[in-house]
C-alpha cells in the first residue's frame, strides 16, 4: 500500500528567540536541516541555531501548505503565539522538548 504524500506547514523557535515559519514534506529532516545551519537563509547565522520545530499541521496538497505558511508569515509575533497555544504549545523555546502535530483531517 502507498503512502500519501504530505505538505506541512511548520513553525521553529529559534536560539535567538524568533519564530519562523517555514513549508515542507519531511518535518524531520527539514528541523536537521536548520539546526545544522543548512536550512533557510533566516537560520542560518550561529546565533539562531539550533532550532526547534514547535508545531506541524498537515494537508493535502502543497498549496494549501504554502497558503498557511505565508498567513502566518504575516502575523504579529503575538498573534503568532496565540496560534501556537490554540494548538496545545506550552513552551515557546527553542528548548521545548516537545513538538505538536496537526493531522490532516483536524480543522484550522
Amino acid at each position: 500500500m502507498a503512502q500519501t504524500k504530505r505538505f506541512y506547514t511548520y513553525i521553529l523557535a529559534c536560539a535567538d528567540g524568533t519564530l519562523y515559519t517555514g513549508y515542507t514534506t519531511d518535518p524531520e529532516r527539514r528541523e536537521r536541516e536548520h539546526s545544522e545551519g543548512r536550512g533557510a537563509k533566516y537560520t542560518k547565522p550561529a546565533h539562531r541555531r539550533p532550532c526547534h520545530m514547535l508545531l506541524t499541521k498537515a494537508f493535502a496538497t502543497k498549496h494549501e501548505a504554502m497558503s498557511l505558511e505565508e498567513r502566518v508569515k504575516r502575523l504579529t509575533r503575538a498573534e503568532k503565539e496565540q496560534l501556537l497555544r490554540q494548538y496545545g504549545v506550552k513552551q515557546i523555546s527553542y528548548r521545548n522538548p516537545e513538538r505538536i502535530d496537526v493531522p490532516l483531517d483536524e480543522e484550522d
